[in-house]
């Protein structure tokens, strides 16, 4: 499993690798999800974006067209927002679960494990 480790500083660079690389790159914030995925071999990456030194990407808001989720906010932010258990509960319920298995940021594994939750408080 070889691939080049990228750290972009903004968003604009970021997305500047992104578009230079295209499919050969993917983006890692926690690491949960990639990197099961890579040690899985269903990805095979030739190059991995860290995101985690781009300022301004751990934020819960609210504008008219809903609710906003930076891609590094922490799963426990979204557990202890007073304002998401008020607008959302839903997300902190199911944050909170999730929170204990481990998982920190918002990513594929937590959105696969949020569905279950959901689906099964559906009956």
């Amino acid at each position: 499993m070889r691939f080049e480790y990228l750290e972009p500083t903004t968003i604009e660079e970021a997305i500047s690798i992104l578009i230079q690389y295209g499919g050969k790159a993917k983006v890692i914030a926690g690491g949960t999800d990639l990197v099961m995925q890579m040690r899985n071999k269903a990805i095979t990456p030739e190059y991995v974006v860290d995101i985690t030194g781009i300022p301004g990407l751990d934020f819960i808001s609210y504008d008219e067209q809903g609710l906003r989720i930076g891609a590094l906010t922490t799963i426990r932010a979204l557990e202890t927002s007073a304002e998401l258990r008020q607008r959302y509960p839903i997300i902190s319920q199911v944050a909170s679960k999730v929170s204990n298995n481990g998982v920190q940021y918002f990513d594929q594994e937590w959105l696969r494990k949020a569905q279950e939750i959901v689906k099964s408080k559906r009956g």
